[in-house]
């Protein structure tokens, strides 16, 4: 349904790469979870597929986003200037009434879209509840949802993860909810900052959240496994060398003066040690 191809996003101010050469196919029944460190641009790349333009401020951004004739709704964080100004009325003036909306009105015990309290006006719950409601309301292909369970109850966050098991519209989000990601992801990104953090990596796999971090830590552990054998394979011909070196250096100085030849080959054997010393520095 959507297609993202070679995306790579970059800050502005100091132009550090975020997001390299990114790929992703968004199909129908997906909900693809994007975890990671915080700074690692989950929450950028998240906008910059609903909308290059929320980037302009910050980030600049090369590839290519295919989203023609698909409409995406987006749940931001934080409300924007313009949705902390509008009355419930307004938000829901272009209502357009479906099945999941009224479902979920039901379930949240609202019976009105209409009133004169601004959005800004409600509890963080609350909140949620009439932005994910407008959200239904605009009968979307594909949600984008950026730490929806911020500021949620304990039965409002039930309620998220049973609609979104349930439905067929393909889910995007972020989250650092391993509970709610366990209960409601198919798919993963890994976002990561790898050689000292210098360098963004991204992993995608199609497979539970709980199998993801049990293939992961088996990697890791083997990961682990080969630096160790390459440590204990070093360190055993560095010994070696040195009993060569210094068997050498004993000759050297026990090499008669009348014999140049031997003096001149335990010269070249120290040199070689000197040289190699210096390359594993």
């Amino acid at each position: 349904m959507i297609e993202i191809q070679n995306l790579t996003i970059k800050t502005t101010k100091d132009n550090r790469t975020l997001i390299d050469q990114f790929q992703l196919s968004i199909q129908k029944g997906d909900k693809i979870v994007i975890i990671g460190e915080e700074g690692n641009g989950k929450s950028t790349l998240l906008k910059c597929i609903y909308n290059e333009q929320l980037l302009t401020d910050y980030c600049t951004y090369e590839g290519k986003i295919h989203k023609d004739g698909y409409l995406l709704g987006y749940l931001s964080q934080e409300l924007s200037v313009q949705e902390k100004m509008l009355t419930i009325t307004e938000l829901f003036i272009e209502n357009s009434w479906n099945k999941e909306l009224l479902i979920a009105m039901d379930d949240f015990r609202i019976e009105s879209l209409v009133s004169n309290q601004t959005i800004s006006d409600f509890s963080g719950g609350e909140r949620f509840k009439y932005r994910f409601l407008k959200l239904l309301s605009m009968n979307p292909d594909v949600l984008l949802l950026d730490e929806p369970t911020n500021d949620l109850d304990i039965g409002t966050i039930d309620w998220l993860e049973t609609f979104m098991q349930q439905t067929t519209i393909p889910i995007l989000f972020v989250s650092h909810d391993e509970t709610f990601i366990k209960n409601t992801a198919n798919a993963i990104i890994h976002i990561e900052l790898t050689n000292r953090k210098q360098t963004p990596k991204y992993t995608f796999s199609r497979e539970p959240y709980e199998t993801y971090l049990a293939h992961r830590e088996n990697d890791l552990l083997k990961q682990e496994q080969v630096a160790r054998k390459q440590a204990a394979d070093y360190k055993k011909q560095m010994e070696k060398r040195h009993d060569v070196w210094n068997k050498a250096e004993h000759q050297h100085q026990h090499v008669a003066r009348s014999d140049p030849r031997l003096q001149k080959k335990s010269k070249i054997i120290k040199k070689s040690k000197e040289a190699y010393g210096q390359s594993y520095r």
